[in-house]
């Protein structure tokens, strides 16, 4: 099952932050940082007690900072 799936069709599954988060990493290898950046923001703003919207911090500042250059 992809992660998209995951979020989707199971939107309140445990494993959403994480499986967003990912996607946001996928992306990032793509170097598709808009994307990222979507998806960062969207674990920061859904899930702000996650572990996984501090590591969308990290991953947010990232990305813009690569989409400036």
């Amino acid at each position: 099952m992809d992660l998209d799936r995951v979020v989707k069709e199971y939107p309140q599954f445990e494993g959403v932050p994480e499986a967003i988060y990912g996607l946001g990493e996928l992306a990032i290898t793509t170097r598709n940082y808009s994307r990222a950046i979507r998806y960062f923001e969207d674990v920061i703003s859904r899930f702000p007690e996650s572990e996984y919207a501090r590591h969308s911090q990290s991953g947010l500042r990232f990305c813009k900072r690569e989409s400036m250059r």
